[in-house]
């Protein structure tokens, strides 16, 4: 990449394990051996073994590692896998009769109330083969979709939150701090933090993120207290 004048690959922590590792180097750095667990990882749900193409094939095509074919299958299962989530969510289900006889023919437990797809897909028992059954609009579809759609519907809640804590985070480091910001006496900071942003004085949390030993909470503590000072 270098060597043809182009922007430098970076896989940021919400794209893969990799990603966390470099970052927490870089930016942390580490006094003894550094070990990959899973718990080092806070959108950990995202980096999933099953989604690992869906995930990082954007990356591969742009950096000539998959070919233009396979590419274009990918973004069709992609753009089939959202508009089918899409059509669950839309789906409301009720215990009408007409229900709870099909769910009854495929061996599941009937619904109470209202319900919307993704949530009877979540269901463990509801495999591959009832999904094509009881919705007849994901019978066409092949196995990596529906596969990935079940996976989506089973950790939906949790996989909505995560989406939303990134998107909260990157407006987040944003966030300008201004010149002369008093860090110390903030209740949640500790000492050592407030040392650090003392000494570096960062200009942003963005660049407050980049200080080893600076955690999320305590970004969060510091985009608090500087709303409420701008408000103040």
């Amino acid at each position: 990449l270098a060597l043809k004048n182009r922007d430098p690959f970076i896989l940021k922590r919400n794209e893969a394990y990799i990603g966390v590792l470099i970052d927490d180097l870089v930016t942390k750095g580490t006094n003894e051996p550094y070990r990959m667990f899973t718990s080092r990882a806070e959108y950990r749900l995202l980096l999933r073994e099953d989604n690992t193409l869906f995930r990082l094939g954007e990356h591969a095509y742009r950096l000539g590692l998959m070919e233009q074919d396979f590419y274009k299958e990918l973004k069709k299962d992609q753009q089939a896998i959202q508009e089918n989530l899409k059509s669950l969510k839309e789906c409301v289900l009720t215990p009408s009769k007409e229900v709870l006889k099909r769910l009854n023919e495929l061996d599941e437990n009937p619904i109470n109330g209202k319900m919307d797809g993704v949530s009877l897909l979540a269901r463990d028992s509801f495999n591959i083969e009832k999904m094509r059954s009881f919705f007849s609009f994901l019978a066409p579809l092949n196995e990596r979709v529906l596969e990935q759609i079940k996976i989506e519907c089973k950790y939906n809640i949790y996989i909505e939150k995560q989406h939303e804590n990134i998107a909260k985070m990157d407006s987040m480091l944003k966030v300008s701090i201004p010149k002369h910001f008093v860090f110390k006496g903030i209740p949640g900071l500790s000492l050592e933090a407030v040392e650090k942003l003392e000494k570096f004085r960062p200009k942003s949390l963005f660049e407050a993120s980049e200080i080893s030993g600076i955690t999320p909470a305590n970004l969060d503590v510091l985009h608090l207290y500087i709303h409420l000072r701008k408000n103040s």
